[in-house]
């Protein structure tokens, strides 16, 4: 365990709670632009909104900026809530990577409806649409598993009377990884922390809040988080949620979420769910007995990795091999014919099970030297057809989800496209990422391993594992499906280094990781 940052993760949760406590009051309520405190998504608000140390989305720009380094790919979430009558909220933002910076933007509105309007004899002068709305500009950068975010907002309120300001959130975020792939997040976040607002014959503060959350990620698939808000016009309340994730087929997956907070006293539980295929997640949530009666809040999230996709085509090209018999390996009946025709440079074949039956919506990734470059599934009779691909060796990852894996490695020249039919097997195992990290300063040996370096490993833009070397240097991953890995290591006094890989069924992969010292 890495004790300095064990030490920055209390020190996180004590500089809230002894610095910021003093802006508490007892005043429920009272500062103008309320709807800064209705959050953002759909699945906090189904986790209590305890929020601020799990975010890894682009709704971090609300909850926490420095938690935006949580994420690595590029995040869009939108969200909708309908409140009473003709009340809404509605919430739009965008996150992605520059560096080892990410940059995020946000934007909240908020619709009144339709209100009517009066003279002082009480004869009806017409109607107003009041409304709020903000826009945010987020910026974070990661030191190596400590963030650090700021964020710059414009807000602007139409209640007949008009008022806008600028004003500004900051954030810290650290997180500690433990044995077994499990990590702890701290956080702590001031939103609001400046500007008024000037109404006709008066001004007013900005609603301040402080969060200091706490994040535990005990296992793949379970998060739990805690957070303690401290808004500047009413009492602290606490924040507890859970999610849990449950795999479907494929990269699909199932979330089922619990909350609760004692900021109203009418209630505060909330439930939601959600689902994830591929780069779209749904997210719902519904909070019962709130202040604003019961709640239905919708959010649909983006998140792009850097595997390519493609248009699936093809037609079926049938093995001439005959079903295996006695001892089973799916790569020895993996047959592959050269110039199986001279269209475009392309790899078509069909998937079979081990009893020699066509294998429907098979997942089927393509990587050219470690980086994927095609994406498809077979169709209903087992047939697959790639993309046209440029000369080169490919190696093609194969898997379903009852059926099995398998992989193969082909060679694609200049002219004619290749016939390649596969069989998978449940007997085929998934497989580790192992490997050592160590300095490329000084002179090669023992004493250039490095001990105690982190090492992240990512999978379509989410974090899978997060390791930490042993004294000679080693780090071994649990067992992972086939696809494209990103690895990212580092170390304090080093710049992080960061490569690409590929599992394959059947193949571990052994990859030495090499760190500049910071000059």
């Amino acid at each position: 365990m890495n004790k300095k940052k064990l030490k920055m993760t209390f020190m996180i949760c004590l500089l809230a709670a002894g610095a910021f406590s003093a802006n508490v009051s007892g005043d429920a309520g009272t500062a103008p632009a309320q709807f800064l405190k209705l959050g953002a998504g759909g699945k906090p608000a189904g986790m209590g909104e305890a929020y601020s140390a799990v975010c890894g989305d682009s709704s971090a720009v609300y909850w926490n900026p420095a938690s935006l380094i949580n994420g690595n790919s590029t995040s869009i979430v939108l969200m909708h809530t309908a409140y009473l009558s003709d009340l809404f909220y509605d919430w739009a933002s965008l996150s992605f990577a520059l560096g080892n910076f990410r940059i995020g933007t946000g934007v909240t509105y908020f619709s009144g409806g339709s209100v009517p309007t009066y003279d002082s004899f009480a004869n009806s002068t017409g109607t107003i649409s009041p409304y709020d709305m903000s826009a945010a500009v987020s910026l974070a950068y990661d030191f190596g598993g400590v963030g650090i975010g700021f964020t710059g907002k414009y807000i602007s309120l139409n209640l007949g009377d008009t008022a806008s300001t600028f004003t500004g959130d900051a954030g810290l975020f650290c997180t500690l990884p433990l044995n077994g792939g499990a990590k702890i997040n701290a956080a702590v976040a001031v939103s609001n922390f400046t500007g008024s607002l000037k109404f006709t014959g008066t001004t007013e503060t900005l609603p301040m809040i402080v969060r200091v959350g706490l994040g535990i990620i005990p296992m793949n698939g379970l998060t739990l988080a805690g957070d303690y808000n401290m808004p500047s016009d009413n009492a602290g309340y606490f924040a507890v949620g859970a999610e849990m994730g449950l795999p479907l087929d494929g990269s699909s997956k199932l979330y089922l979420r619990g909350g609760y907070n004692n900021r109203s006293t009418l209630g505060g539980l909330s439930f939601g769910g959600g689902v994830s295929i591929g780069e779209l997640s749904i997210d719902y949530a519904y909070i019962p007995y709130s202040d604003a009666g019961n709640i239905n809040r919708f959010s649909l999230g983006l998140d792009f990795g850097n595997t390519a996709k493609k248009k699936i085509s093809g037609a079926v090209e049938q093995s001439p091999l005959g079903p295996p018999e006695g001892d089973f390996d799916a790569k020895k009946y993996n047959f592959t014919q050269k110039n199986a025709g001279s269209g475009s440079r392309a790899i078509k074949g069909c998937v079979l099970d081990r009893s020699w039956n066509k294998v429907s919506r098979a997942r089927i990734r393509v990587y050219k030297g470690g980086k994927g470059v095609d994406s498809l599934t077979s169709t209903d009779d087992g047939a697959y057809t790639t993309g046209e691909l440029k000369p080169g060796i490919y190696t093609l990852a194969f898997w379903h989800q009852l059926s099995g894996f398998t992989s193969a490695q082909v060679t694609v020249e200049e002219t004619g496209s290749i016939l390649l039919d596969v069989v998978v097997s449940s007997e085929q195992s998934w497989n580790i990422i192992t490997g050592r990290v160590m300095s490329d300063s000084g002179f090669p040996g023992e004493e250039n391993l490095l001990s105690s370096a982190i090492v992240n490993i990512y999978y379509a833009g989410k974090e899978e594992e997060n390791l930490v070397t042993d004294e000679e240097g080693y780090f071994r991953s649990r067992e992972l499906k086939f696809g494209e890995y990103e690895i990212r290591a580092w170390k304090k006094g080093y710049k992080v280094f960061s490569t690409r890989v590929v599992v394959v069924p059947g193949d571990p992969v052994k990859t030495n990781l090499q760190l500049s010292p910071v000059r």
